[in-house]
């Protein structure tokens, strides 16, 4: 189950824009890149240097194979901060590492882009200036809810809300209160990310190849879900073990030293749950990606 809920995380819908171009190889291997990225980020403490410029490097090169990715770092950064289940002080500090190293690769990639094209004397009008910016805000705003209802110019009108709609009552059932704002905020920024370049430009607004982290969202939602509920197995496992050992044991000092031990078993429980989802989602991204080739 993990390995196809994985799968078609990242072989959504919204790729099938991808494999209308030659160049969809080189597409599938910005994927690849921006997720070991954030994996590879997320692993690392907030001021792990290694794990910053290892991270930053693997981004620019996804943003030069292809920008419309970077979304897909931004947002499965954040997926990977709730597996971990990380506190809001580390979530907060890696979202404005990830979102620095996400914009410095664009700018880098953007100047880069410019300097190739004096040198060949080739102009391009893609990209706007500052002034710009206003009137593409303007334009996002009132454009990002037909993207919705016209499921990115992909599939019928209303399919992707009806689709996402059905997600968010499952989680309603399976997830709290707490656990759905976060599932909430998940949708907001893989929104909001698939939009960062049309700040600067409205090429490409309705295509789905620019829409890659909300193509993921649907699999992320489901991939939280089968967390939680694994979670639970653990969690009624270390409560067998808990009535046994006080059936057992009465010793005071034994339960205080057995508590430990649970902690312990707790953290390397969570440890392996998340080494097992880094597993299985690599394994996709690495499986579709010779497939793509």
């Amino acid at each position: 189950l993990l390995i196809l809920v994985s799968y078609i995380t990242i072989f959504n819908f919204t790729f099938i824009d991808c494999m209308y171009y030659v160049e969809s190889t080189v597409m599938a291997i910005s994927i690849f890149l921006c997720i070991f990225s954030s994996i590879k980020f997320t692993n690392g403490n907030a001021l792990n240097k290694k794990s910053i410029l290892f991270s930053s490097l693997l981004t620019l090169i996804a943003v030069f194979c292809y920008q419309g990715t970077v979304c897909v770092y931004i947002t499965f950064t954040y997926f990977m901060l709730l597996l971990e289940k990380s506190d809001y002080k580390k979530v907060i500090a890696k979202l404005v590492e990830c979102l620095l190293i996400a914009g410095t690769s664009i700018l880098l990639n953007y100047a880069f882009m410019n300097f190739a094209l004096n040198m060949l004397h080739v102009s391009q009008n893609r990209i706007g200036s500052i002034k710009d910016i206003k009137n593409n805000l303007l334009f996002m705003k009132k454009n990002t809810p037909v993207i919705l209802v016209n499921s990115c110019t992909l599939y019928p009108k209303y399919l992707l809300l009806g689709i996402l709609g059905a997600t968010y009552a499952i989680c309603a059932m399976k997830l709290n209160t707490k656990e759905f704002f976060k599932l909430i905020l998940l949708s907001f920024i893989a929104l909001a990310s698939s939009s960062i370049f049309f700040i600067v430009t409205k090429t490409s607004f309705d295509c789905g190849r620019m829409r890659i982290s909300l193509g993921m969202l649907i699999g992320l939602m489901y991939l939280i879900i089968i967390d939680r509920d694994l979670d639970y197995v653990h969690f009624d496992e270390k409560n067998e073990n808990n009535k046994e050992y006080e059936n057992n044991n009465k010793d005071n000092i034994n339960n205080k030293i057995d508590k430990d031990c649970k902690n312990n078993k707790n953290n390397n429980a969570n440890k392996d749950n998340k080494s097992k989802y880094i597993m299985e989602i690599t394994k996709a991204v690495q499986i579709f990606t010779i497939l793509v080739y």
